[in-house]
């Protein structure tokens, strides 16, 4: 018994002892799936919880939530970080897309409101040594009609450099496309006819007591009320701030500046706190130092006069200046916006682009359906937005601005020059998208926008009913060649007249009537003679016409004057004389500039409408500069109708040595070095420039002929950098628009165009203008021509067998815009453009003041 329980005891020993070892497998089995478990949700704990920019948000929440950038705390950089703006400040897209949404930069929306018409005067002294002060007298009772809303002069820019309709080209204002887009608001007042009346009157009693001859002006001057708001939900203190005024301008330009206004300078301007939707009361600006040119420019051709902030400062409560926000939000931002013409508001936004950290910038797509939940259409590009669509022949069209530091590139994008889709814009921080509804309702030419801001009506296309259209008078100029007895500088002037008052100057004669006599539609007696345009029969109300043409020639064996070789002092001279009928050429005369005397050629009895002198001879004493000077008056009033023409002729030695040798013995070559004649100082005597391998050299030109080499620059534009004459080309152009000739050159090893101002004794030094060129040196061509019209040349580079490139030039700060037309010459033939073989010519070959390029192919 004992055996047998000793042996179950040692059985059930065995047993427990394994049971025991099992125990201890499972617990290590149960421990390890407890720590494996322990570890995977450690791990998926962590990932769920994981905040890389410390704002509060997890990355789940900012990428699949928010759509914020797990990267940045603050997404859209306007000082509230994502956390706050969803959950502190309560973004809700359901009830305000746009406020205090993370994606959207929330940021003071400053509004200005003009409340009153502009009153315009100026203090003299008459001819009696009494101080006058005129100004416009304005109707109590009288309506303003004012407008306002972001970039005015922005979208006017792109609504004039697109066609309005598909008959229509739009010509204009295209420069100003290239204006920065604010944010803040342009107001505009619109001068009706009671009001251009005004202003007129105002002028007409100024001329009445003499403010153009007065010696001594106090200044005028220009007050204008406005209200000031906030118009957004963010509230601040505005510190300080001054206006910038333009007006809106004839022709080619949108809008012209015209004065900074500052607060009342009988006080000081009070720092105001404004909240959501409050503003100031009335506040009056003003400027009390105008010239009298920009006085008289008011009055007599501004249709309208917008204002924007100029100068200002706002804080937030605390007292910091947003202006360091503004930077944030620039560099995390796009700006976006949305003019719908006469059917909406304008919208802009600041809208966020870098919310993906691996892949900076979004489609547009993204940034109008996702981000600002604005509905759009599209078929070839955008149809409607908001449903707001095609309606007659309106169109949407897309101009996307990036400033890539140096340069502003400008790309629309137009269903009517070519398909694209919205999803396929790249968007930028940095960028500016302007999404603009173009309409041009009455088929004039003028778009929606420029129509308002000249005061005419978008569904007229003659608003005053004077014969010619919106068009005409707002595009259209003539120039006014009258002789006025009263003030003889005043023309010839170039004038447009107004499209909202069909006789403005109240002469009985229309705009049309007045165009057709070339008569002044803003002076109601154009030759000062006492008696009005409409009954003046002096020239049917018009001066003599001057249609003088002059040649000069020196050549000494033209053998076409009976014969007789030329000696080398010999100049002839061709011209032609007209009167407008009735009247006729009494007389003219010619005083050849020497102490000759004068040539008279009396006409035949009665006169002619038309005198002609053909190949005038005049034998000079000695080499030298004379002054030829051509006289010519009608036979009603010869005293007021006198006519003077101009021209001069420089008669130099037939052959002068120069003290200067650029020539082979020296070590000159035709291939590497420049020598050119042109006129640097532009004094009329050309001038020789001679670029070698260490220096520029010039020689001035005068009456008395070239004067002794000056160096104008060394070390740069020579061979080292530029290494031949055709490879490397250096143009002589007046970039700068300051009346002398600068250098430009192109640095084919360096791929980059440089330039260097004339400062009167030298070339400053190079300037890298436009960098990575692609230039070739052996096929490519460039020009120097004003593409845009807007006076400042642009550069042109025809690459060989490619596209065309143009850097248009934005004004005076020489920046430069790059432009590719998109048709590529190989559309054309497959060899050319290319300098060797097949050249090409910049020239305005249709006359309409733009370059045109002349291709000499093989076809």
């Amino acid at each position: 018994m004992r055996c047998g329980c000793i042996r179950r005891h040692q059985l059930s020993e065995t047993i427990i002892m394994r049971v025991k070892r099992f125990f201890h497998t499972f617990l290590l089995f149960i421990t390890l799936l407890a720590m494996s478990a322990c570890s995977s949700s450690d791990s998926e704990e962590s990932q769920d919880s994981l905040d890389s920019d410390g704002d509060g948000l997890t990355d789940i929440e900012e990428t699949q939530t928010y759509k914020t950038s797990p990267k940045l705390a603050d997404t859209d950089g306007d000082g509230y970080s994502d956390y706050r703006e969803v959950i502190e400040l309560g973004f809700n897209a359901g009830v305000n897309n746009y406020r205090y949404n993370p994606l959207v930069a929330d940021l003071p929306q400053l509004k200005i409101g003009i409340q009153t018409t502009p009153i315009i005067g100026a203090i003299f002294e008459d001819s009696n040594a009494q101080t006058q002060d005129i100004s416009t007298s304005r109707s109590q009772s009288q309506s303003t009609s004012t407008s306002t809303t972001f970039g005015t002069s922005v979208t006017v820019g792109v609504e004039a450099s697109t066609e309005a309709t598909v008959s229509t080209g739009l010509t204009g204002p295209s420069a100003e496309v290239s204006t920065s887009l604010t944010v803040s608001t342009e107001s505009t007042v619109s001068f009706d006819q009671t009001q251009t009346t005004e202003n007129q009157t105002a002028w007409e009693s100024m001329r009445a007591q003499g403010v153009e001859e007065s010696t001594t002006t106090s200044g005028g001057y220009i007050r204008i009320g406005v209200v000031i708001s906030n118009e957004g939900h963010i509230p601040f203190t505005l510190q300080h701030i001054s206006l910038s005024s333009t007006k809106a301008s004839d022709g080619d330009k949108p809008f012209i500046p015209l004065a900074t206004l500052d607060y009342d300078s009988t006080q000081a301007f009070q720092p105001v706190s404004l909240s959501e939707n409050t503003s100031t009361g009335s506040l009056t600006f003003e400027n009390s130092t105008l010239d009298l040119g920009t006085v008289r420019t008011m009055l007599n051709a501004a249709r309208s006069i917008t204002v924007e902030p100029g100068i200002y400062e706002v804080t937030d409560i605390q007292g910091q200046p947003f202006a360091y926000t503004e930077a944030e939000v620039a560099s995390r931002t796009a700006k976006i916006l949305i003019d719908y013409g006469p059917y909406a508001e304008t919208e802009l936004y600041q809208v966020a682009t870098n919310t993906n950290p691996s892949s900076p910038g979004q489609s547009l797509n993204t940034l109008l359906s996702d981000y600002l939940a604005i509905d759009y259409t599209e078929s070839n590009g955008i149809t409607a937005v908001r449903q707001v669509g095609p309606s007659g022949s309106g169109r949407w069209v897309i101009t996307t601005r990036r400033d890539t530091g140096t340069s502003l590139d400008i790309t629309t994008y137009d269903p009517e020059d070519q398909s694209y889709t919205v999803a396929g814009i790249n968007v930028q921080a940095g960028d500016e998208i302007l999404i603009v509804y173009l309409e041009d309702a009455d088929n004039d030419g003028i778009g929606y926008r420029e129509e308002r801001i000249h005061g005419t009506d978008p569904n007229d296309q003659d608003t005053d009913n004077d014969g010619l259209s919106d068009f005409d008078e707002i595009r259209d100029s003539w120039t006014v060649t009258a002789i006025n007895s009263q003030y003889p500088d005043r023309y010839p002037a170039k004038v447009f007249s107004s499209p909202v008052h069909a006789d403005y100057d109240g002469d009985n004669l229309s705009d049309a009537q007045e165009k057709a006599r070339g008569l002044d539609p803003f002076n109601p007696d154009t030759d000062g003679d006492g008696n009005p345009d409409n009954t003046d029969v002096d020239n049917g109300g018009q001066a003599l016409i001057n249609t003088t043409t002059v040649e000069l020639t020196t050549h000494k064996d033209d053998t076409a004057y009976g014969g007789n070789l030329r000696s080398d002092n010999q100049v002839t001279l061709d011209g032609a004389i007209a009167a407008l009928s009735p009247q006729v050429v009494a007389s003219a005369s010619i005083d050849w500039g020497d102490g000759s005397p004068a040539e008279t050629y009396n006409t035949a009895s009665g006169g002619n409408s038309t005198t002609t002198l053909t190949k005038l001879v005049h034998d000079y004493p000695a080499a030298g500069h004379y002054t030829i000077t051509l006289q010519a008056e009608d036979d009603t009033t010869p005293t007021t109708n006198t006519l003077t023409q101009t021209a001069t002729v420089q008669l130099t030695e037939t052959s002068t040595a120069l003290d200067e040798a650029f020539g082979w013995d020296t070590g000159w070559r035709v291939a590497k070095h420049i020598r050119e004649l042109v006129d640097l100082n532009q004094d009329g005597h050309d001038d020789i420039i001679a670029i070698g391998y260490n220096s520029t050299s010039v020689m001035l030109g005068s009456a008395s002929g070239l004067g002794a080499p000056q160096t104008w620059s060394t070390g740069h534009w020579v061979t080292d950098f530029y290494s031949g004459v055709q490879s490397d080309p250096r143009f002589f152009v007046d970039l700068d628009n300051d009346g002398d000739l600068d250098i430009i050159g192109v640095d084919a090893s360096a791929q980059t165009i440089r330039y260097g101002l004339n400062n009167g004794s030298g070339f400053d030094d190079p300037v890298d203008w436009i960098p990575s060129i692609n230039w070739n040196s052996t096929r490519d061509s460039a020009y120097l021509v004003d593409v845009d019209n807007n006076g400042y040349l642009d550069f042109v580079h025809a690459k060989a067998n490619d596209k065309l490139t143009i850097y248009t030039v934005n004004g005076a700060s020489l920046t430069t815009t790059k432009r590719v037309d998109n048709q590529a010459w190989s559309a054309l033939s497959s060899h050319f453009p290319d300098r060797r073989d097949y050249p090409i010519e910049a020239a305005d070959l249709d006359g309409d003041g733009c370059a045109d390029l002349a291709i000499i192919g093989n076809v």
